[in-house]
């Protein structure tokens, strides 16, 4: 893990961290550049150390998503094994993605109870919920979410939640009183501001 990832010194031959659903098409693209996305990775990577929740929030194209993935990957977390000493993985998934697989435990034949499925996502080293505006809103969804974040608060578990937002104020007109209490106690929202790295793509020859 280099000093430029993060802020905090971390030994030199680290092993990567054990990670789950994250994507895959980032594996071997180089860090970005751009200070700004390195001064906010630093950050987002502190906040999450000490087991806080953030919200990145803004335009499509400007790192969100990869930003998380390399701090799942290198990051510190304060949980990061199980009491038998296996490693506790830090998991990704879209909020679209929870919900479907809650709805699916409610089949008859399920593998997984939905209590089961909802301890593992509170269990996680780092829970990254993403795309988290397309979600519908529902009250199901609303309880659903809360409960998980409040499961992982309550332990000291780090969430990172990431949605094409504009303004902090449309990601807390989304969510209940409880995650934006939660997120204001011991994280917060962050606005990644900086134009997309899609739009700014060389054209291939």
């Amino acid at each position: 893990m280099s000093a430029q990832r993060f802020s905090t010194p971390t030994p030199k031959f680290k092993p990567m961290n054990l990670t789950k659903n994250f994507p895959t098409r980032y594996d071997d693209l180089k860090l970005p550049t751009d200070a700004r996305w390195l001064s906010v990775a630093a950050k987002v990577a502190k906040c999450l150390s000490d087991g806080g929740i953030v919200v990145l929030h803004g335009g499509k194209g400007a790192g969100k998503t990869f930003m998380a993935t390399d701090i799942a990957k290198h990051g510190t977390f304060p949980q990061m094994t199980f009491p038998d000493h296996t490693r506790r993985p830090a998991i990704y998934k879209t909020a679209m993605r929870i919900f479907l697989e809650i709805r699916a435990t409610f089949r008859r034949g399920s593998e997984l109870s939905e209590l089961e499925l909802m301890d593992s996502l509170a269990d996680a080293s780092l829970l990254v919920i993403d795309e988290v505006q397309e979600r519908g809103e529902t009250l199901f969804e609303d309880q659903k979410l809360t409960a998980i974040i409040d499961a992982r608060y309550m332990h000291r578990r780090p969430t990172l939640i990431i949605g094409n937002y504009e303004t902090p104020g449309d990601f807390a007109s989304s969510v209940s009183p409880s995650i934006l209490s939660r997120m204001q106690e011991c994280g917060g929202a962050i606005h990644c501001d900086w134009p997309s790295f899609r739009a700014n793509k060389p054209e291939k020859p």
